[in-house]
């Protein structure tokens, strides 16, 4: 089964890049504009794995939901995926 990552980033350019990562990796892609859309698009899609920007504060808050990883912008595309594969496993 196709596993779905919903990448949530304010940037156009940004939320291009992830699409084509990731879906060149055969995942299916589901994006948001900024949080609040994010929120909207988790509640209706239930996705696998969740992309967000790189905040301190919002770190600490994922690490206290469980997230596991980060990945820094920029990034390298075969390391996000490779990352995006350890998680989803």
């Amino acid at each position: 089964m196709t596993k779905t990552i919903l990448t949530v980033d304010d940037s156009r350019t940004m939320r291009d890049m992830l699409m084509l990562a990731l879906k060149d990796a055969g995942y299916r892609v589901v994006q948001a504009e900024d949080g609040v859309h994010g929120l909207e698009v988790l509640r209706a899609e239930n996705p696998d794995i969740v992309i967000t920007e790189s905040d301190a504060a919002k770190k600490q808050r994922a690490r206290e939901a469980g997230a596991t990883g980060w990945i820094v912008k920029p990034f390298d595309p075969a390391k996000l995926v490779d990352a995006v594969r350890r998680v989803a496993a």
